[in-house]
């Protein structure tokens, strides 16, 4: 029974996900105009702080396997 449990409760979730800081509200009304990125659905960061865009869904998989980001870590 956690505020954070999304299954069991209605809304967002209280903290961050709720509360968007003002480099992601900046982020929203300005999106980039690198035509890559504006193109790409998914993102994926790696240990080393390089973010990787992919604009299927398998693209991303295959980018997380070859870096090992989240569950292929």
């Amino acid at each position: 029974n956690s505020s954070y449990d999304t299954y069991v409760r209605n809304g967002l979730p209280v903290g961050p996900i709720g509360n968007p800081g003002m480099q992601a509200i900046m982020a929203a009304l300005n999106p980039s105009e690198d035509e890559h990125i504006s193109e790409c659905f998914f993102f994926a960061t790696d240990a080393d702080g390089v973010t990787y865009y992919s604009r299927t869904l398998a693209e991303h998989e295959k980018v997380c396997r070859e870096h090992g980001i989240g569950m292929y870590a």
